[in-house]
């Protein structure tokens, strides 16, 4: 995880992104979403194996909770989340 945050850290803070073209910026983009489906399905799965194991009570009463707070994102996203997980048995 250290040498994805390594990269990520380095390829954003080289982007200029006044010099690209646009057809370049458009290539990134969908590049750039492409990773990110993939990053946020990993994201769901590691998140259903928190709920999975309860290791969220360290810090929080519920898995949605920690997961918002750890996302910052809202808790109805952090549910839409997680049930997703569940759905698909990811974990």
């Amino acid at each position: 995880m250290a040498a994805v945050e390594r990269s990520v850290d380095a390829w954003c803070d080289g982007l200029e992104v006044a010099l690209l073209a646009g057809t370049d910026a458009a290539d990134q983009t969908e590049r750039l979403s492409a990773v990110e489906r993939r990053i946020v399905a990993a994201k769901t799965a590691l998140a259903g194996r928190v709920e999975e194991t309860r290791a969220y009570r360290r810090t929080h009463k519920d898995a949605t909770g920690w997961l918002a707070t750890t996302a910052g994102t809202s808790p109805g996203d952090a549910a839409r989340m997680l049930r997703t997980n569940s759905r698909l048995g990811v974990v």
